[in-house]
């Protein structure tokens, strides 16, 4: 018989109550994160967590650029809000060179499979390092398209995340050339992060390389080639070509015929 946990917490990740045979055992609990027995701390990947005070032992990370607070257990709203590693949590506002950058999520499963559809594209028009590191990827307002950032001074203190504007979301995967605008803006912010570059020393290689190549793909034209690995359409490019290849049913768009 499998042995079973039953946790209440208080408002900031207090333990309450624990029944059941393996309550002892189960070392995973507020926030599904790790809580040593001998200090009560929960452990967030770049810092641990105090529920009984409700706040960070230590100074966090990114320093005032993460807010002014800088022991303050994500806004002191954890009941609203989430925080995966101990440093930036949804709602809060990162001042960048750029501009202020308000966090609002990280991706749920559907927009990163639609994510890895579209570096799927890219990747087919020009080579790309690697797929987007989603753990540190994070949906953001902002008055640019993407950003690669980094805080901390030494190496050992270093964090770094990807933050994408909302606007670069495709509202569906058929359209296209959102998937594509989508698709560029995460392998160049990706390639930033993976190669450790700098944007006046790459410049916009990904950008402009993959947009060419998107002209000369749709530009080869097919006739009589139909997807069959997402819905059933006919191809009518070498771009739509690829969009099969990585999973993308451009059967739903809004007056298309699949066999035309």
């Amino acid at each position: 018989m499998p042995s079973s946990v039953v946790q209440q917490y208080g408002p900031f990740g207090e333990l309450l109550r624990a029944t059941g045979p393996a309550a002892k055992a189960n070392p995973f609990r507020f926030s599904t994160k790790y809580q040593d027995e001998e200090t009560d701390l929960l452990y967030y990947g770049y810092r641990y967590y105090s529920a009984s005070i409700g706040r960070w032992p230590n100074r966090d990370p990114l320093e005032e650029r993460g807010g002014l607070n800088l022991y303050g257990f994500i806004r002191n709203n954890p009941i609203a809000l989430i925080d995966y590693l101990g440093l930036i949590a949804a709602g809060d506002v990162i001042n960048t060179e750029f501009g202020d950058v308000k966090i609002l999520r990280q991706p749920p499963p559907a927009e990163r499979e639609m994510g890895n559809k579209a570096v799927c594209v890219v990747s087919k028009l020009i080579e790309v390092p690697q797929y987007p590191p989603w753990n540190v990827l994070w949906i953001a307002d902002m008055g640019i398209e993407g950003l690669n950032y980094r805080a901390g001074i030494f190496s050992q203190d270093r964090t770094e995340y990807i933050f994408i504007n909302q606007s670069m979301l495709p509202k569906a995967e058929w359209q296209l050339n959102g998937m594509l605008s989508y698709g560029i803006v995460l392998a160049h912010e990706s390639d930033h992060y993976y190669t450790d570059s700098d944007d006046p020393e790459t410049g916009h290689r990904i950008n402009d390389r993959a947009w060419e190549a998107a002209r000369k793909a749709m530009d080869k034209k097919f006739d009589c080639k139909y997807c069959i690995v997402a819905g059933f359409w006919k191809i009518r490019n070498q771009l739509e070509k690829y969009a099969c290849e990585c999973g993308i049913d451009l059967s739903k768009s809004p007056g298309r015929d699949p066999l035309e």
